[in-house]
């Protein structure tokens, strides 16, 4: 574990990827538990990488929601690597829970809630485009209550108007990219782009997940430029018609915002059973 400032007591790492590692640790200041996230020492020495990283510090600061994982603090280490400082989630990730038997309202409630954070974003003008299970925290919001959703990470978000004027090379996962992602068309880029991520994870939520083997995800994604993937029979219909809409490979047959989906959401949800598994 680094040496962190005066004000962290670090309790564990919580999990590494390729650009860093997320630590547990206790803040002296705040008086709560934190989630640090640090940059690798060998990208720590890239300016590029660095300016990269304030970026998504400030993107993340920038926009307040109830569900956007809240920016606390921001710095340096002793050793000179920048971090920050993330409420903690105590529990866990959507990426767990899908591998878990949850209730499908449960699971739709949190997907609502993702959507209410993108309409967030997107009103200022922000495209996610890494939206997947591992990037929608958990946290709890009191005894006897259900988990609520942020959405965190925006390593690789942009503004629009950024997207507009330059063609920035095209970052993600490429299992939860939508079609125009996948093809670098840049003109198509919108909030659509994030919507189809929206639309992945509900099929993953109603469906299997998307396939480990190369080759078959290899597969799976070209499809994708072509179809929708297929949904399982017996989802409810209003529903199916919204995975649907979100998972048309044209851009331009999905909502054209946010604040669109959730309502249509919540009216296919209406008269589906509170104790359906999925």
């Amino acid at each position: 574990m680094p040496e962190l400032p005066d004000r962290y007591r670090p309790l564990g790492l919580l999990g590494e990827g390729a650009t860093g590692a997320v630590y547990r640790a206790h803040d002296e200041v705040l008086r709560a538990d934190v989630a640090l996230k640090i940059v690798r020492p060998n990208l720590a020495l890239h300016a590029r990488f660095r300016a990269r990283f304030a970026r998504e510090v400030a993107l993340s600061a920038m926009v307040e929601h109830p569900r956007l994982v809240p920016v606390l603090d921001h710095g340096k280490l002793p050793d000179g690597r920048p971090f920050v400082s993330l409420a903690y989630a105590d529990a866990g990730s959507l990426a767990d829970l899908l591998k878990q038997d949850i209730q499908l309202t449960e699971a739709l409630r949190l997907v609502d809630q993702v959507l209410d954070a993108l309409a967030a974003l997107h009103a200022r003008g922000v495209l996610h485009q890494d939206l997947k299970p591992a990037n929608v925290l958990l946290h709890s919001t009191g005894p006897g209550q259900t988990p609520a959703a942020w959405v965190a990470d925006l390593g690789v978000a942009a503004a629009l108007s950024e997207l507009a004027m330059h063609k920035r090379s095209i970052s993600g996962t490429p299992t939860w990219m939508a079609p125009e992602q996948l093809t670098a068309t840049h003109h198509e880029l919108g909030p659509w782009t994030d919507l189809y991520a929206v639309g992945l994870i509900l099929h993953a939520l109603l469906s299997e997940p998307p396939p480990a083997d190369p080759k078959a995800r290899k597969a799976a994604l070209d499809e994708r430029l072509e179809r929708a993937p297929a949904l399982p029979e017996g989802v409810h219909p209003p529903l199916a018609a919204v995975v649907r809409n979100l998972l048309d490979p044209d851009p331009r047959q999905r909502y054209d915002r946010a604040v669109d989906a959730p309502r249509a959401l919540r009216d296919a949800i209406r008269g589906l059973a509170d104790d359906l598994p999925i």
